[in-house]
């Protein structure tokens, strides 16, 4: 007998990929600033939210499954980058301090060796406008390196002034489209910066959870027999994710961890009830 198929909406926290059947899914809707927090018992419990008057227990998968969020990762980059930036600047008053004062210059020459060239050549990420920006960084980044040998070069033949009138052009030129790309990929990431909230239910019209994702990735028809649970593969729950069944083959689309919405919900009651009595 054939499998029946399933309609199931993947969404990720971090770079953990997550499913829950389409039925479920009540709505989605970008983050709210009208949380209502409370001490909670549990730790990804973040508070409270009402949608259309209904109070709902909202829940962080990246703090329930201790992943790091896409959130916290775009943070950590855009000061990663901003650093970068300042790296570069100080490279280019380092050679002037080279040539002017006939010191050593010990940077990096070759873009590939300084910080930004070795995060650069390994960096991946699923943002297109972003790796669109990213390209563009290749060609002034070299520019920039290139310099160290070709001045220092043109100073040992005596020519200090043409060395610093060089430098001087490239910093007003090759330096100011560095800046410009660094300042267009910190603002993409900021701008990508948009957790949502997908409501959940059981019946199909009240809410039952809320849970807080990075981004929703798609929707897809699976089959049952695509699903592989926890206790089949020998392995323990995720972490305090008691609600999360199994794996779910997803093929190209890459598997995700399917949750139980039930489960989750009395998973939801129970910290009330904890909390209750407390």
């Amino acid at each position: 007998m054939a499998s029946e198929k399933q309609e199931i909406m993947t969404f990720r926290t971090g770079e953990s990929l997550f499913g829950v059947p389409i039925q479920n899914v009540l709505s989605i809707l970008g983050e709210s600033d009208k949380l209502f927090c409370k001490a909670f018992r549990s730790k990804e419990a973040l508070g409270i939210i009402e949608y259309r008057g209904i109070p709902v227990a909202v829940i962080d998968l990246a703090i329930a499954g201790n992943i790091t969020s896409d959130s916290v990762l775009k943070s950590e980059l855009v000061d990663m980058l901003l650093e970068r930036e300042q790296d570069h600047i100080h490279w280019l008053n380092e050679l002037e301090k080279s040539l002017t004062e006939n010191e050593p210059f010990t940077l990096a020459r070759e873009p590939d060796l300084c910080k930004f060239g070795n995060w650069y050549n390994s960096f991946e990420t699923r943002d297109e406008e972003l790796r669109e920006i990213l390209v563009e960084f290749d060609a002034p980044h070299k520019k920039i390196h290139a310099l160290a040998d070709q001045l220092i070069n043109l100073k040992k033949q005596g020519d200090e002034d043409k060395c610093l009138s060089i430098l001087q052009r490239e910093r007003e030129t090759t330096l100011v489209k560095l800046r410009s790309l660094f300042a267009r990929a910190i603002n993409q990431l900021k701008s990508t910066i948009k957790p949502v909230f997908i409501y959940l239910t059981l019946d199909g019209a009240t809410p039952c959870a809320a849970i807080r994702v990075d981004e929703i990735a798609d929707v897809e028809a699976t089959e049952d027999d695509a699903f592989v649970s926890m206790t089949e593969m020998s392995l323990p729950q995720v972490n305090d994710m008691e609600y999360i069944k199994g794996f779910l083959k997803m093929g190209e689309k890459g598997d995700c961890l399917l949750i139980d919405v039930d489960i989750l919900t009395h998973h939801r009651d129970m910290n009330t009830e904890q909390e209750k009595s407390a």
